[in-house]
């Protein structure tokens, strides 16, 4: 159930409000100024806060300012009769969801709280995930450090059983590196020699940067090289780090590394110990994925992605251009918004039997944008599937017809 409060000293409005949202099933609750909802947020959390900026004896915006700062998880939105431009956009900067003028119009305040509940769900969504990924990272990070405790481990029991640590790291499907705290390699494992491409003699004794880290004058590589000689200075900083790597034939590669430093009883650095794994693939993915995100971004057509609900999940700046629609007024409504009531329901459900049926569908027809007025459009609409063949989403681009 959705929690909404209400703050407004003029209670008409309140009550209006109240009927009109309760009517579509949220639950209000009501402040006749900003103590008063001061109280009711310290007693429970609220989805979302309507408030007015203008109280009675005190400052309906430092309560506003105070609902953003205390109510991290709640989206508010500004309701005021204040026609000033300049008072929309310092609310909407400071954080506000939305900003409405009085008379406040039903189709204005319902659309603006979906819209704000929406994106309260987007970002909490967000959050969950990227909690979830910290989680993981803190699982994998746990895990390396295990590795590199038992390699420490091995590393005392050395003496006793050397044949049987050479077994262990010569073994490892990982490079496995000791330096020296100049960044000398002190040794290197077969995985290691053969990823760069180096023979032991070749690479042992020599130092890191001029082998496996480029030695150019560039501004990447210099930069680079500033990073490991800080990682040989302050191994503790770096337990977990990627950079880029280079191979004896030239090759770039990159590395996820784990890095610890080993100190004598007096807490000098005697050599590092490092871990690394191959993620070039990785990251070549996401350079492909940020360079088709700018090739949509550029584009001249308007794209737009929807799940097989219909529910829009992307627009590009030309769709927000034609349109008028901004992407995060659109972020999870349906494509019928465009609707210009120029084609009777046969018309939509051929496309959608040819789209549902796995076809590309192309058609012009008119469109409607979000001030009213009608452009027409050549669109070609294509199912998205899946390793399976089962249809994920549809991409619609739409070319404006002169």
């Amino acid at each position: 159930m959705t929690e909404i409060l209400i703050v407004d000293s003029d209670r008409p409005v309140r009550n209006t409000l109240c009927h009109l949202l309760e009517n579509r099933g949220y639950t209000c609750t009501l402040a006749a100024n900003g103590l008063e909802a001061r109280r009711y947020l310290c007693q429970q959390p609220f989805d979302l806060i309507i408030s007015d900026i203008v109280f009675p004896h005190e400052s309906g915006i430092e309560f506003v300012r105070f609902a953003l700062a205390s109510a991290k998880k709640t989206a508010v939105i500004v309701m005021t009769g204040i026609d000033d431009p300049q008072v929309a956009e310092k609310m909407l900067r400071e954080g506000a969801a939305d900003f409405i003028l009085k008379p406040v119009q039903e189709a204005a305040i319902l659309v603006a709280v979906t819209n704000s509940i929406r994106r309260l769900e987007r970002e909490t969504a967000n959050v969950s995930a990227l909690k979830d990924m910290e989680h993981r990272l803190v699982e994998r990070i746990t895990q390396m450090q295990q590795t590199i405790h038992h390699l420490e481990q091995t590393q005392k029991a050395l003496q006793e059983s050397e044949g049987r640590y050479r077994e262990l790291v010569e073994g490892a499907n990982s490079v496995i590196l000791r330096l020296d705290p100049t960044g000398r390699i002190t040794f290197i494992n077969a995985f290691g020699t053969a990823f760069f491409g180096y023979e032991p003699s070749e690479i042992v004794g020599r130092n890191v940067i001029g082998t496996i880290i480029p030695e150019s004058e560039g501004a990447r590589d210099a930069a680079l090289k500033t990073t490991i000689e800080d990682i040989l200075k302050h191994p503790h900083r770096y337990r977990v780090n990627e950079n880029e790597n280079i191979r004896k034939n030239g090759e770039r590669v990159w590395v996820a590394w784990t890095n610890r430093g080993l100190y004598d009883k007096d807490g000098h650095l005697l050599e590092i110990l490092s871990i690394g794994n191959d993620i070039t693939r990785r990251k070549q993915a996401e350079e492909k994925s940020r360079l088709l995100a700018s090739v949509l971004e550029q584009a001249d057509e308007a794209v737009l992605i929807t799940d097989t609900g219909g529910t829009i999940q992307y627009v590009n700046r030309a769709f927000e251009r034609i349109s008028g629609y901004p992407a995060d007024e659109v972020a999870g409504m349906n494509p019928r918004i465009l609707k210009s009531g120029e084609y009777d329901r046969e018309f939509y459900e051929k496309m959608w039997q040819a789209l549902t049926s796995g076809n590309v569908w192309e058609s012009r027809f008119i469109n409607k944008r979000r001030d009213g007025s009608l452009y027409e459009i050549k669109a070609t609409i294509s199912p998205v599937k899946n390793a399976e063949g089962r249809i994920t989403h549809y991409v619609g681009v739409q070319k404006m017809v002169s």
